[in-house]
């Protein structure tokens, strides 16, 4: 019984480790495409003769 929960600890901890880097490459991926939409707008309005 206690291996047994011992093994579902461990479970649980590298799923929770798993989770917490997928949000934070979540997070960065979509900073980065938010970052380059700002920029390509920027690009867009600036180099158009309105």
């Amino acid at each position: 019984m206690k291996k047994i929960k011992k093994l579902f600890n461990i479970f649980w901890i590298q799923l929770y480790l798993e989770l917490k880097l997928q949000i934070r490459y979540v997070n960065s991926a979509i900073s980065s495409l938010v970052l380059y939409a700002g920029a390509f707008l920027v690009v867009i309005l600036f180099t158009n003769p309105a």
